[in-house]
């Protein structure tokens, strides 16, 4: 199996170290000036920014390691070079040469122009600017390389189940877990700053000249901002970030079990790891798209202010919400759930006794008068309320109700109609609604329709 990790790396090692100066060329070919000499194009890496110059040096600077890493396993023999050092090497060399193609396309995408203004009659040639990407653009890529990044070190940890030495696996462990590091602090910092740059004394139009008197593009966006962003930011944050974190754990875990020499199904591990890693890119890749400039601390501030102020006000407002939705989806499911937790957590003598008990209660009160036959289950002061506030809850859960009627023929109050209604779920509960909001009653006047299931639901609590 040795064979094929050597072809892989070596095909890795011969596509990736030629491709970081051609991608560098076809960048100087992008943002070059038409009239710009020699001198101007051996300064591009020192023209683009302070980011642009951070990682055109990594990248090169990778580059080069990987070449001198590489040249034992390109020109080597079998009795130059062991084949447990070769494994390091070809390994080493593969990924370096990967990382080097990275950064240099980061470099790309973070490439900001320092040129004259127009107004200035120096005869220095102004950066090209058009085909610099948007910032969806942008961000978006630098999602996909945390992306590459994932899959690169779950390829690493997929090959150390044929690696013949421990040392070998151990280095293999070390550079996917430094993938991980990479790719998910590239994904949150350098996706999130580049999709959040906000206009401000700079702004940065395509195809423009640069004013180097004026500062870099504002953004409010930061690295550690925590709980601020938005309650999905957050929480597709504190998932991606989780998810980080275990990766990060099974590989410290599955490095010690190597060096004990106790390691078993490595496959199942790296399998298992390396989709951990892609899903917490996926998350924080996520997460930036959903960033809002506010903060969730300070909203939830401000609703604790308003309950403890205005109490009263604040409960009506909650209940008006949340009370006319969670009458009808959740009755079943709280009771299916206490039912289970009852069996679970009490002897089964008494939680039996307590159900049959409170349910011949329950039937006692709710199965009189046929309901599965006539449809009718009604308490005069809770349709009152639902009348009220139905249509305020629905506003808040799903932006907009409205009832639209086709057709002005009138409906007869004494005649029985059958309305269909599609689509629906398992519970059309959505059925229910209509009665309770005020726009039926005034397009069907007199028309009370009684929603149409099985029967087996009229006889489950709730």
């Amino acid at each position: 199996m040795y064979d094929y990790i050597a072809e892989f790396s070596f095909a890795a090692i011969c596509l990736f170290i030629p491709s970081v100066p051609l991608t560098h060329c076809l960048g100087l070919v992008a943002h070059s000036p038409r009239s710009a000499k020699l001198k101007y194009l051996l300064l591009y890496p020192v023209k683009g920014g302070r980011h642009h110059f951070i990682f055109q040096i990594i990248s090169w600077g990778i580059w080069v390691a990987s070449i001198f890493v590489a040249l034992p396993v390109l020109i080597r023999t079998h009795k130059a070079v062991r084949a447990t050092h070769a494994e390091i090497l070809s390994g080493s060399a593969a990924t370096g040469a990967v990382f080097a193609e990275l950064f240099m396309i980061k470099s790309l995408l973070v490439f900001n122009p320092r040129c004259k203004p127009a107004s200035d009659d120096s005869s220095s040639p102004r950066w090209n600017t058009s085909l610099l990407p948007s910032k969806g653009a942008a961000s978006g890529a630098v999602i996909a390389l945390g992306l590459v990044w994932a899959a690169l070190g779950g390829s690493l940890l997929l090959a150390t189940e044929y690696l013949q030495d421990t040392h070998s696996k151990e280095v293999y462990f070390l550079l996917a877990a430094l993938c991980l590091l990479v790719g998910a602090t590239t994904t949150h910092g350098l996706g999130g700053s580049l999709r959040h740059k906000q206009t401000g004394p700079f702004t940065l139009e395509l195809g423009s000249d640069v004013d180097p008197r004026q500062p870099d593009p504002v953004t409010t966006w930061r690295f550690f901002q925590p709980f601020r962003g938005g309650a999905f930011f957050v929480a597709t944050q504190a998932m991606g970030w989780a998810l980080f974190s275990i990766s990060l754990v099974c590989l410290c875990w599955l490095l010690v079990q190597v060096v004990a020499g106790v390691a078993y199904c490595i496959r199942c591990w790296a399998l298992i790891t390396g989709s951990v890693m892609f899903c917490a890119q996926l998350f924080l890749g996520m997460s930036i798209w959903t960033w809002k400039d506010h903060s969730v601390a300070q909203g939830v501030a401000q609703t604790v202010v308003q309950v403890v102020t205005h109490p009263a006000q604040e409960a009506a407002s909650w209940t008006a919400v949340w009370l006319p939705i969670l009458m009808m989806y959740s009755p079943v499911q709280v009771v299916c759930t206490a039912l289970a937790i009852s069996f679970m957590f009490a002897p089964a003598a008494f939680a039996a006794a307590f159900w049959v008990g409170s349910l011949a209660v329950y039937y006692a009160v709710t199965l009189p008068g046929a309901p599965e036959h006539t449809g009718r289950r009604e308490w005069a002061p809770i349709q009152k309320w639902c009348h009220k506030h139905m249509e305020t809850a629905l506003r808040a859960w799903f932006g907009n109700v409205e009832v639209v009627r086709e057709g002005t023929t009138p409906f007869d109050p004494e005649d029985k109609y059958i309305f269909g209604y599609a689509p629906h779920g398992l519970f059309p509960i959505g059925a229910g609604f209509l009665p309770y909001i005020p726009a039926w009653g005034q397009l069907l006047p007199g028309i009370v329709p009684a929603t149409l299931v099985a029967s087996v639901l009229f006889f489950t609590p709730g």
